[in-house]
């Protein structure tokens, strides 16, 4: 069966973008990665960008909808453990930093700049199939961006910045 969900990288003109650090969750497989806000489609969203306008909302306290911005798709994405799943990237450019707030599935927000990300290698234990692999990530500071929020910002940052 196939899913969808929809995450949004919200993106400042003072080259700032939002994450976030999932809370832990024993049934959470992304249970205390970094990623961007986002989440699955469900009954009432008419679409995936109703899906990510309250996701966002929900997560980070943000309207997205009653932004001046248009959505843009970077494009669709599958964890490597549920390739069944589509989530679709939008990034969103917004003028300055909003107000933002966590919601109860979020452990803590960041805005980061682009140019501070090292990119890197890292040792991550895959939870599917319990293997442990050596891949690719992001770091800032103490914060690893890897799985598939690291390849949806790397095609993001080939897109717009490098």
């Amino acid at each position: 069966m196939r899913r969808y969900a929809a995450v949004a990288v919200i993106s400042t003109r003072m080259d700032e973008i939002l994450f976030i650090r999932r809370r832990e969750n024993p049934n959470d497989p992304w249970s205390g990665d970094i990623a961007f806000p986002g989440g699955r489609k469900v009954g009432e969203d008419r679409h995936l960008l109703d899906t990510v306008y309250r996701e966002v909302l929900e997560e980070v306290g943000i309207e997205l909808d009653k932004l001046d911005v248009e959505p843009i798709l970077i494009g669709v994405f599958s964890p490597l453990s549920f390739p069944d799943y589509k989530v679709y990237a939008y990034n969103f450019w917004i003028d300055d930093r909003v107000e933002a707030s966590q919601g109860e599935e979020v452990d803590g927000i960041f805005w980061i700049s682009p140019h501070s990300l090292e990119k890197g290698r890292c040792l991550r234990l895959i939870r599917f199939r319990n293997v442990v692999r050596d891949v690719d990530c992001y770091m800032s500071g103490e914060l690893v961006i890897w799985g598939m929020t690291y390849r949806i910002l790397k095609k993001f940052l080939d897109t717009f910045y490098f």
